[in-house]
């Protein structure tokens, strides 16, 4: 079964949920009602943060009370492919964007 939502969070839209700060809070509560994802990418990214912090147990617990009831959205072979697709016609153009970025947008699309 594909689950679909209608908004990806971003990871700084995340961190800055999770640190409490508006508008961040308020939106990311009413777009959670509307369905929100995060690709598995920024997932990593949050998880990161979690192992970097000195209170490691509080930190992982608010993320997984936060990823509660969101969609987490894979690294597919159709969003490879996008990813592929975006990368070839930014370097095109000279224009470079972070891979990570580029994926988690990839997954948006």
């Amino acid at each position: 079964m594909v689950v679909y939502a209608k908004y990806l969070v971003d990871t700084d839209w995340a961190v800055y949920y999770l640190r409490g700060r508006e508008p961040y809070v308020t939106r990311l509560k009413v777009y959670r009602e509307e369905g929100l994802s995060v690709s598995v990418v920024s997932l990593g990214e949050l998880y990161e943060g979690v192992f970097r912090a000195p209170d490691q147990q509080d930190k992982e617990k608010t993320l997984n009370d936060f990823l509660a009831g969101l969609v987490v959205v894979n690294v597919t072979r159709d969003v490879a492919r996008t990813f592929g697709r975006l990368r070839a016609e930014l370097r095109s153009k000279g224009i470079t964007v972070a891979d990570m970025d580029l994926l988690i947008g990839s997954t948006a699309v």
